[in-house]
């Protein structure tokens, strides 16, 4: 009986990662600012890392003219309204030490996921996996633009924290 759980853990671990193998495309649900859902495979959005909606029933939140604001729903509400009704094109990176997909995706009109995100300050390049989007993060910066517009903490920081 034993033999007979093995293969079908595996192949539980590993469906998310088959699924995208070829790459996977459709309208996507948002979880959060950097993770989406495509026919039921959860991807995270490859390079970035965005404010936290909810980690551990907590929210991250962000500081704007001494006011802390919800910035992980904003980067999420962002992310939606961006693909909401736009073909989302994911093709894998790899798989994290967490079983999680990492993706790089694109909408229908060819624009990047990620780097929208980063340019527009909802998401922080994550420089453990690339440092691509590096020039685009030091614009949304320097602009003030999303979370770079006050005081936050880099979201692996947070997490770390709460």
């Amino acid at each position: 009986m034993r033999g007979f759980f093995l293969p079908l853990v595996l192949a539980g671990l590993l469906a998310p990662a088959l699924a995208l193998a070829g790459g996977l495309s459709g309208l996507a649900d948002v979880v959060d600012g950097d993770t989406i859902v495509i026919d039921g495979t959860v991807i995270d959005i490859y390079g970035i890392d965005a404010p936290e909606l909810d980690h551990g029933g907590k929210e991250q939140l962000c500081e704007q003219d001494g006011q802390a604001y919800r910035c992980g729903l904003i980067a999420a509400g962002r992310l939606a309204e961006t693909l909401a009704g736009e073909i989302v094109t994911c093709k894998p990176e790899r798989v994290d030490a967490n079983g999680r997909v990492l993706a790089k995706c694109y909408i229908n009109r060819g624009e990047n996921v990620a780097g929208w995100m980063v340019t527009k300050g909802w998401a922080v390049v994550d420089t453990r996996y690339t440092e691509k989007y590096t020039d685009w993060q030091a614009w949304a910066k320097a602009g003030g633009a999303g979370v770079w517009a006050g005081p936050f903490e880099l979201p692996w920081q947070w997490r770390a924290k709460n």
